[in-house]
């Protein structure tokens, strides 16, 4: 069972390395924040003081002197990376008669740590009733974390785990050659390069098991069908190429399925289902079928009475008829010519 020393321990983690990555970043002169950084601090004092704060800038760039609001509340809050007494006088002295009328209570948030001590505005202070205990940092965050209500302190926990990765990405410095060390191009997976011999080895193959030589058109149409194959395959998922590769793997051995005199591979979905540990199933059928690599046949029923995953790749009778007895025959592995795109051997 998850204990509050665990929620409250995993929370001053998380608040501790992003105030090391907001100091980082001050003592490079790097003190600006944007409303993913306000929002994200937005949320974590709407659930520590059960609040309904707002995001003041959502609606008007810079808000003066506020970036929080809690109308009901009547309190507000500045976001800064900025921790000296400079920051927290101007923001007092920014306030304006509307903003005074608005709130009652205006605090600082000290996105980092703060300082030891701070000389501020006497009459900015009188004004609205400041006093240095409302500058607040990460720290004084963390303390109030530790009299919360067990449902409140894990949501908190909750929401920090769920959103510090995507504020700590917003924060990271470049290097020299102006590269960040998490980038979205990274999350994208790297396309495959078809492998594509010249298609003798194969010709040579589908003239033998139909004891007649192919043509040129026919030849021309056989390349044709490889290179449409290929880019089908490139466009579909690692992980679904891979789901393709072992269909025929561990395809139906017991009879052959013909249609239109064209024998291609099949297999009968609760099979298939069964034999497949992960819990989507149909769902990689469905992109083999917009890829045209597949498709599912309820119709024309197996002999189990069940339906079938029907495994063809071309529409060229050639490719579709001796894909599977040349890749065996040749001791070829479906891994490497469908999940790699290596064409190579043929």
């Amino acid at each position: 069972m998850l204990t509050r020393g665990y929620f409250i321990g995993d929370i001053i983690d998380e608040l501790s390395s992003l105030s090391a990555q907001i100091d980082m970043r001050c003592k490079l002169g790097m003190t600006d924040l944007n409303v993913i950084s306000e929002n994200y601090f937005k949320d974590i004092l709407n659930i520590i003081l059960n609040a309904q704060l707002l995001n003041l800038n959502e609606h008007r760039s810079n808000e003066p002197g506020l970036d929080l609001g809690d109308a009901i509340r009547k309190e507000a809050f500045q976001i800064t990376s900025t921790a000296n007494a400079d920051k927290v006088n101007k923001t007092l002295k920014r306030l304006t008669a509307k903003q005074k009328d608005e709130y009652n209570k205006f605090r600082v948030l000290i996105i980092g740590k703060k300082q030891g001590s701070y000389s501020l505005d006497p009459a900015s202070v009188a004004s609205v009733g400041f006093h240095v205990s409302d500058i607040w940092d990460l720290d004084d965050l963390a303390r109030l974390c530790m009299s919360l209500p067990l449902e409140r302190l894990q949501a908190l926990q909750t929401f920090i785990r769920a959103n510090s990765v995507k504020l700590r990405i917003e924060l990271e410095l470049a290097d020299d050659s102006g590269q960040y060390p998490t980038n979205g191009y990274d999350k994208w997976e790297t396309t495959p390069t078809p492998k594509m011999g010249n298609l003798a080895a194969f010709r040579k193959f589908c003239a033998a098991a139909a004891e007649v030589n192919l043509d040129a058109i026919e030849e021309q149409e056989l390349g044709e069908s490889f290179r449409v194959l290929s880019r089908s395959l490139i466009r579909t998922p690692r992980i679904t190429r891979e789901f393709l590769a072992m269909l025929f793997e561990r395809r139906s051995r017991t009879r052959t399925r013909r249609s239109n005199d064209s024998q291609y591979a099949f297999v009968v979905v609760e099979i298939g289902r069964r034999l497949y540990t992960g819990s989507n199933f149909l769902e990689e059928v469905s992109l083999l079928e917009h890829a045209d690599l597949a498709y599912l046949n309820y119709e024309d029923e197996s002999e189990l009475g069940l339906p079938e995953v029907i495994l063809r790749l071309s529409d060229n009778d050639d490719l579709a008829m001796n894909f599977v007895s040349f890749v065996e025959k040749n001791k070829l592995s479906y891994r490497m010519v469908l999940g790699n795109v290596d064409f190579s051997a043929f």
